[in-house]
């Protein structure tokens, strides 16, 4: 082979990552060949989806295990037969955990499992060792070898299928979409692996003297990551002021913010590691300062995170906020106080992560028990449940607990669990235990809408959204389509004195206008057509009271003209009920027209 072809197609270093690691190499083909079977649609994903969903968290997860398993014997001198009972043992484990699980609950186990395993490789040989000379060199390399093979299996990715286009242009032939499908599934999940697997030496010392940092990674340390931290403290120190003066708790998106400035701050603490002497002052401060200087920040940020988990209860967005806290926290005193090994800075995020996705205290698992605690809090509360079944709703039960009553049922049936509240229901209802609608009836409540607010006076707000929202329209057989209006009503507009108007465009006399309910067209080439949008509204919340996405499609149809209106969304205010059902004002809709007309 070429000694060009040799360099850009390594193969003596792939063959050298197969013998290594030949059991991460083998889930990474599996998930390979699972993916060229979707996109030839061999297997069928809508009616497999969870099968197959199992099969690709079960590979990619895998993949990551058994390279840490191979790590861990590297750096501990065990043999093959060590190296693959600890490995299999716990790819048992695993196997199981992914197989009980569907739906959303293996996006939870898939990705802190991922995540945590990944932070986990840079640290696999030291497991026993306190090396942070050595660990920082490995590291480095690692995740240094680990972009080089996301960019080298995207340039092999791009150029690829740039020359594939260009043979399809230039000789006229027509190559299946599929196979740009194959080439990219190929870069990322077979040759991306094995160029990245090349770099991971467990067994390699690293000292002080193997090393200088390289001059890029100095300037984004000194240059840009150090005082960026700088300018965040000062801001959110700043606000922190601002709350013990004007005495306001603090906001819900702080936890956010908090967890951006702890990411970014610890990232620096460990690439800046090898300036903490001999740096600049600002690296030399901030190595000695950044974790006494977060204590603050994440105390706060476990107060924001209270008040969120005491109004709404646990939800995996809120648990891996108290992940963070957990991780930052735990830094920021352990690194402050006893100054422990450097590997513990990703190691400990990675076990918290693992602990999140596996196990009764796993993020889907506390989520689903306090959101049942949180329901059922609300039941009693209404003396909605006797002696652990439900009764109907009395007549005092406020909007806002329906709400939240309706979105802790929803949040259950989208995680497979409301089995565990079936007892609940009458033994003749049990029998279907996923529907939503059957715990409401019981109850005797209506489901209400996440959309949906309650205004002043009780007056009830809330949203109407299309299915085909953002799709390709339709527009076979129409003669004009108009742009996206959107339709604003005040207290004084859409009335008959001052209806609504507008001009779709400055080379056609079509306008549209809505006033007392009616949107109506109006061209002098044919007559004005009227649509009655507040009883179309009022039919669809009688035929779906839920308001969830729906066909907010209107259509009239004369002898030689056709309008079509498609709403993407609009929100309605229910004003009072009469025996004909509910009454609604409009406040606002974004819609767009369809039209054929005579010339």
């Amino acid at each position: 082979m070429p000694t060009f072809l040799k360099r850009l197609i390594p193969i003596d270093a792939f063959k050298a990552s197969v013998w290594k690691f030949p059991a991460p190499i083998t889930c990474s083909v599996y998930l390979f060949g699972i993916m060229v079977l979707l996109i030839h649609d061999v297997i069928d994903f809508d009616n497999q989806v969870d099968l197959i969903g199992q099969q690709i968290v079960l590979s990619a997860s895998g993949f990551m295990w058994f390279v840490i398993a191979r790590l861990i014997a590297t750096g501990q001198g065990w043999n093959r037969v060590k190296e693959y009972s600890l490995g299999f043992s716990v790819f048992a484990v695993l196997a199981v955990l992914v197989f009980t699980r569907s739906g959303d609950e293996l996006i939870w186990l898939l990705v802190p499992m991922f995540i945590g395993l990944l932070l986990s490789v840079s640290s696999a040989p030291y497991l026993t060792l306190k090396d942070d000379a050595a660990l920082w060199g490995y590291s480095l390399q690692v995740y240094q070898g680990t972009i080089f093979a996301l960019l080298a299996a995207t340039i092999w990715g791009g150029g690829t299928s740039v020359s594939i286009r260009t043979i399809e242009y230039l000789f006229e032939i027509d190559i299946p979409s599929e196979v740009y499908g194959d080439i990219w599934s190929f870069c990322l999940l077979v040759l991306a692996p094995l160029y990245a697997l090349g770099y991971l030496d467990g067994s390699r010392s690293f000292t002080d003297t193997d090393y200088d940092i390289a001059p890029h990674e100095n300037f984004l340390v000194q240059r840009v990551l150090v005082p960026l931290v700088f300018i965040y403290v000062t801001i959110l120190y700043a606000y922190f002021i601002k709350i013990a003066l004007v005495q306001a708790l603090p906001r819900g998106q702080l936890s956010y913010l908090v967890t951006g400035f702890g990411c970014v701050g610890v990232l620096t603490y460990f690439l800046g590691w090898p300036l903490r002497q001999q740096g600049g002052l600002f690296v030399r401060l901030f190595q000695r300062y950044f974790f006494p200087a977060l204590i603050i920040p994440v105390a706060v940020q476990a107060l924001a995170l209270y008040q969120r988990v005491d109004q709404y209860g646990v939800t995996e967005s809120r648990y891996f906020v108290a992940v963070s806290v957990l991780w930052l926290g735990g830094l920021a005193v352990g690194y402050t106080l006893f100054k422990p090994a450097l590997k513990n800075l990703f190691l400990s995020l990675a076990l918290l992560l693992i602990v999140a996705s596996v196990g009764p205290l796993s993020a889907t698992n506390l989520s689903v028990y306090s959101q049942i605690g949180r329901l059922e809090m609300l039941l009693k509360q209404y003396g909605m449940l006797e002696d652990g079944q439900l009764v109907q709703a009395p007549d005092t039960l406020r909007f806002e607990h329906q709400k939240s009553m309706s979105s802790i049922l929803r949040y259950l049936r989208k995680r497979g669990r409301l089995d565990e509240i079936n007892t609940w229901l009458p033994e003749s209802e049990r029998e279907d235990p996923a529907r939503v609608q059957t715990f409401a009836d019981t109850m005797g409540v209506e489901l209400i809408s996440e959309y949906e607010t309650q205004g002043i006076g009780g007056t009830r707000v809330f949203s109407l959204t299309s299915s085909g929202v953002n799709r390709v329209r339709d527009v076979t057989g129409f003669q004009q389509i108009t742009p996206r209006v959107t339709l604003y009503c005040g207290d004084t507009r859409c009335v008959e004195k001052n209806p609504w108007t507008h001009r779709f465009a400055a080379t056609t006399p079509l306008s549209a206008r809505y006033q007392n309910g009616l949107l109506s067209f109006e061209l002098p080439a044919i007559e004005t057509v009227s649509f009655d949008l507040l009883e179309f509204v009022a039919s669809e919340v009688i035929r779906n009271p839920n308001h969830l996405k729906r066909e907010l499609v209107l259509e009239q149809q004369g002898e030689d003209w056709k309008v079509r209106v498609v709403i993407d969304r609009m929100s309605v205010r229910e004003e009072d009920s009469s025996p004909t059902g509910p009454r609604f004002t409009l406040i606002n809709m974004t819609f767009q027209a369809m039209l054929v007309y005579p010339h």
